[in-house]
């Protein structure tokens, strides 16, 4: 079986009045590790190349005509122990709403089914990442593509060390509503019990305990509805306790 890919997909900006300034970059994988730092770099990508290319097997860097100016630099810069070879791909400016749809397909003609996907969003054109975010979105929908991380760089000054952010948890928020929307207009508890599973691993102790009681007490109740479990029904013990929880 092919393993599936592993894809960094970032926008490369035009820099801010001096240019790009190198800066240190630094990222915490987990709680319980040492942050992990990045040498002095100008472009972001060149941060998270150190920090996660062995996880990466696909890289393309979305380029407007003028950040294309940079991008010589970019492949200069790019780590050398780096086993992936970033592709550029032209996009227009997203000055109007047809500029934007074609920077929505182009992005998501990248993707491919069951892609585990890295999104930098740091030097995203003003709408861009909100356009990124939809996107993530829809692939995981249609393409049912992971969501590994989104990442934003937040520089300060070249003195001082600039943290990456994951942001990936807001598009965990849309999953919830996706999951939310499902039971409320059709009483399909499914996705639920699955977040419940997988999203969240970080919340420990009572409170995930409680989580994961109601969700399967809601799960046992749909599935009582669907199958029409008269007597399950007519008890009502998964309705009471959830109208108590």
């Amino acid at each position: 079986m092919e393993k599936n890919r592993s894809v960094f997909l970032s926008f490369l900006g035009i820099g801010g009045p001096k240019g790009y300034i190198p800066c240190v970059y630094e990222y915490k994988k987990n709680d319980s590790e040492q942050p992990e730092r990045s040498n002095k770099v100008a472009l972001i990508q060149h941060a998270l190349a150190e920090i996660f290319d062995s996880e990466w097997t696909d890289a393309y860097i979305f380029t407007t005509e003028a950040a294309n100016t940079h991008w010589d630099r970019l492949i200069k810069g790019w780590p050398k122990s780096s086993t992936v070879t970033p592709q550029n791909v032209d996009i227009p400016d997203g000055k109007n709403e047809e500029e934007m749809w074609n920077i929505f397909e182009k992005i998501f003609k990248k993707l491919k089914p069951n892609d585990e996907v890295y999104f930098d969003i740091t030097h995203g054109f003003r709408s861009l990442p909100f356009l990124a975010g939809s996107l993530l979105q829809y692939a995981k929908s249609l393409k049912s593509v992971t969501v590994k991380g989104i990442f934003y760089g937040a520089f300060k000054s070249a003195d001082e060390i600039a943290p990456i952010i994951n942001l990936s948890t807001f598009s965990q928020i849309l999953d919830w509503s996706d999951a939310a929307y499902d039971f409320i207009k059709n009483g399909n508890s499914g996705r639920l019990s699955e977040l419940t599973k997988n999203d969240v691993t970080p919340i420990t102790g009572e409170t995930r305990k409680e989580i994961e009681d109601l969700i399967g007490k809601v799960d046992k109740l749909c599935l009582d509805l669907k199958t029409v479990r008269g007597r399950n029904i007519i008890r009502g013990i998964e309705a009471e306790d959830i109208s108590k929880m």
